[in-house]
């Protein structure tokens, strides 16, 4: 069999969850484990996609990289983030929250919890060695993935934080988890003057775990100055109220900062 042909029959046998023959298929070449097909994606994320769990482990056991890339930069870990990040499983990349506005209006999103299959597929992935601060082509990290979602997620959060992530690495456009955590808030409460409680909880945990407020993104934002910005008290008193939280004159724009003394005043 060539190996056009094998890599084809692999990528048959793993949507088709035909375990035998993906087992039959890698002992004949154990190269195919590390196969890559449309778009650079990997045997380890075809098997993902379809939530396949002990397909996806017996190409871990045979050699399959778990940390590598397709041609936008995403490992098997930011697929399978991306996979939780809309009910329906349906992939989403956005630059920010802002450009998921079309998403938020077509899902009842603020009860919806990580699937199951996708939570277990996650810390599968994250347990055997997943790289949790590995940036995509964007420099999303794992951790931006999860604050760029409009689910209840703060178990993978704390999954992803208690194996190492930095919670303080930026994106390309400068952007920190808790920038886009805030960015969430503002969204919501610009379409529906509410947001999701959990969006709180989040940031408390992002807090815990030493996120600076004061990082400023590409345009000298910070997520402090974003959060008053965006007129919702609870997140600004939470980030004021945690012991490492400091206002930073000099890393906010002017007429933030004076409104943020208003608001302490009020």
């Amino acid at each position: 069999m060539s190996e056009s042909k094998a890599k084809y029959a692999l990528h048959r046998a793993i949507k088709d969850g035909d375990i035998e023959k993906v087992k039959h298929l890698i002992n004949n070449d154990s190269t195919l484990v590390n196969s890559k097909y449309k778009d650079g994606i990997t045997a380890l994320s075809v098997a993902l996609k379809y939530k396949n769990l002990p397909i996806a482990k017996i190409l871990l056991n045979n050699g399959a990289d778990i940390n590598a890339k397709n041609n936008s930069g995403h490992t098997a870990l930011h697929t399978a983030l991306h996979m939780s990040i809309i009910p329906d499983g349906s992939n989403y990349n956005g630059k920010s929250i802002a450009d998921s506005i079309g998403i938020l209006t077509q899902h009842e999103t603020n009860n919806h919890s990580v699937n199951d299959d996708i939570n277990a597929i996650i810390k599968f992935l994250v347990k055997n060695g997943a790289n949790t601060n590995v940036k995509d082509n964007v420099d999303q990290t794992p951790l931006h993935c999860t604050a760029n979602s409009f689910i209840n997620n703060l178990d993978i959060v704390q999954l992803l934080l208690d194996h190492d992530a930095d919670p303080n690495m930026q994106n390309v456009h400068g952007l920190t988890p808790l920038h886009l955590v805030v960015d969430t808030i503002q969204v919501c409460c610009g379409f529906f003057e509410k947001y999701p409680p959990y969006c709180d909880d989040h940031i408390a945990l992002l807090l815990k775990y030493n996120a600076d407020v004061n990082i400023k993104d590409n345009q000298g934002n910070t997520p402090l100055s974003d959060a008053v910005r965006s007129k919702c008290i609870e997140p600004v008193e939470i980030m004021l109220k945690h012991n490492s939280t400091s206002i930073n004159k000099n890393m906010m724009k002017e007429k933030h900062y004076y409104i943020l003394l208003f608001a302490m005043k009020a």
